[in-house]
């Protein structure tokens, strides 16, 4: 597995192989965006379950970017913005479909949930809500934190083109309230 970061104030990412040994050394990767500090720091990056592609969100700058992830060498290349226009505001989780054909946006501070698929438009599955993190299941549902409330939301079928995702906004109930996070997992195990 790769663990991969990404360097504030540069445009660099760094891949570190995990091996039973521990990690590698990083492989640089000098591509994308310049990530500033402050809101231009916060956002989720994910690789999807087939470890060809990476994206991340930063905040600050409402910048949602898909690169290409080279899985045999830690390589980041091909960056591609997906919100040049600002369509999606405040963006701050993200996370691939289980074929990782689709990329889920959510949105603090009312912006919604959109679904992005290279070579066709933004589709807004739920207006007007709030999301924190993302996170891609085992069941091939996609969950979704609801800052300050009881529940989680959930994408039930992240593979469909459109509303046929099937957007849940009270989709598991808790027993406390939500914040922004969600436990992270590694999607290639899903596959």
């Amino acid at each position: 597995a790769w663990v991969v970061l990404h360097r504030l104030a540069s445009n660099e990412f760094l891949s570190f192989l995990l091996t039973r040994e521990g990690l590698t050394a990083p492989v640089v990767s000098a591509v994308g965006a310049v990530h500033t500090a402050g809101e231009g720091a916060i956002g989720q990056m994910k690789l999807s379950s087939d470890g060809r592609r990476l994206a991340l969100v930063t905040a600050g700058n409402w910048g949602v970017e898909l690169f290409d992830f080279d899985a045999a060498t830690g390589h980041v290349s091909n960056a591609r913005s997906l919100n040049m226009d600002h369509t999606i505001e405040h963006p701050y989780g993200l996370e691939f479909s289980l074929s990782g054909e689709r990329l889920y946006v959510s949105s603090t501070r009312g912006g919604g949930l959109w679904q992005l698929s290279e070579g066709a438009p933004p589709v807004q599955l739920a207006p007007g809500v709030s999301l924190g993190a993302l996170q891609l299941a085992p069941d091939g549902r996609i969950y979704a934190s609801v800052p300050d409330s009881g529940h989680l939301a959930a994408i039930a079928h992240a593979d469909m083109q459109g509303m046929a995702a099937n957007y849940q906004g009270r989709a598991v109930a808790l027993n406390g309230q939500s914040g922004y996070g969600l436990p992270a997992a590694l999607a290639e195990d899903y596959r």
